[in-house]
């Protein structure tokens, strides 16, 4: 006996950004062999998914249908697929609706600003400043979905705060200690960028002591070193001390 099927399955894939390490969820409604296939591949017939590229199509048979399968992306590059399916038959799924997205490329860490916003000079720092601010606002942009980690040297400080494409952290400073600010990004699919540059800063959160002062009379019959209280005829009297 012959049964007839001429019905072709149906594919469908969950919806991912991921690197070429990780796993797409698939699915077909028929048992089978599902195919996820860069969507620069034409798709006519399972002999045109096969004869693609190696670095364009992956394969996983279906042992179950209407259940999750891992399908893997080893190998595959950067670009946007689809998944097709294959029955028992031969029949050839239409493209699934959902697409996954291999990234591969590391994004890029943006440069630092560091934003002083007390004592009397406030704004923008340059790399290598004191800074008077306890608690310094660091910030930078970032690609869309990202996370921003930020450090000092090598020591993880913490997560930035996330709004759309931009970034922000504050940094607790201390007086008399020196920092190296630098962050790294990493985006939806897992990349993670190299640290971007290093902004150094160091705080100086104590006023300075005023030196003792000293008044020198070098006019008249009296020329001498003057104590606080005295009376003087020097009418360009000299003021002097350290800083």
């Amino acid at each position: 006996a012959v049964t007839g099927d001429t019905t072709a399955p149906t594919a469908s894939v969950t919806t991912a950004t991921a690197m070429n390490t990780a796993n797409a969820v698939v699915q077909s409604t028929e048992v089978g062999t599902a195919y996820i296939v860069k969507d620069s591949v034409t798709v006519i017939d399972e002999a045109s998914i096969t004869g693609a590229a190696d670095n364009e199509f992956n394969t996983v048979a279906i042992a179950t249908a209407a259940t999750d399968t891992d399908l893997a992306l080893t190998g595959l590059i950067d670009g946007t697929y689809k998944v097709y399916t294959v029955d028992a038959a031969g029949n050839l799924s239409a493209a699934s609706t959902n697409t996954v997205t291999v990234d591969t490329t590391a994004p890029t860490a943006s440069a630092i600003v560091a934003t002083d916003s007390e004592g009397s000079v406030t704004g923008a720092l340059t790399s290598g400043d004191t800074t008077d601010d306890t608690a310094l606002v660091l910030s930078g942009t970032n690609i869309a979905g990202s996370t921003v980690n930020v450090f000092d040297g090598n020591t993880l400080l913490g997560a930035a705060v996330i709004v759309d494409t931009t970034w922000s952290y504050t940094a607790t400073i201390a007086n008399g200690t020196s920092y190296s600010f630098t962050t790294k990004e990493t985006d939806t699919a897992g990349n993670t960028s190299v640290a971007s540059s290093a902004f150094a800063v160091t705080g100086d959160t104590t006023a300075p002591t005023a030196s003792a002062i000293v008044a020198t009379d070098d006019i008249g019959s009296v020329k001498e070193e003057l104590t606080s209280g005295d009376t003087t005829d020097d009418t360009a009297l000299v003021l002097s001390g350290t800083n």
